[in-house]
């Protein structure tokens, strides 16, 4: 995960913040339904239903991947943590 959030941030992307700490906190865990991971956030809204504040509570990764797997996962859910802030600076 550090690797593929290094790979996008040195390209100039950008992330949510974890929810708590300084870092994401990630688990290794039985994901059913074929998923190699899930990225789960939080978002806080306004009362016009604006976004005013994203962030990640936990990144689950799959138990079982390959190392080349592994490493297709980290960086699809490194994607997803770019996403939630990107819901932050969006608004309808």
């Amino acid at each position: 995960m550090e690797s593929a959030l290094e790979a996008v941030v040195g390209r100039g992307g950008s992330s949510a913040r974890p929810c708590s700490g300084e870092r994401y906190t990630v688990n290794v865990v039985r994901i059913s339904g074929g998923e190699m991971g899930f990225t789960k956030y939080q978002l806080a809204a306004d009362a016009a239903g604006r976004v005013k504040d994203a962030c990640i509570v936990w990144v689950n990764i799959s138990t079982g991947l390959s190392e080349t797997m592994l490493r297709a996962a980290a960086y699809h859910e490194i994607v997803h943590v770019a996403q939630a802030l990107y819901l932050l600076h969006w608004r309808a």
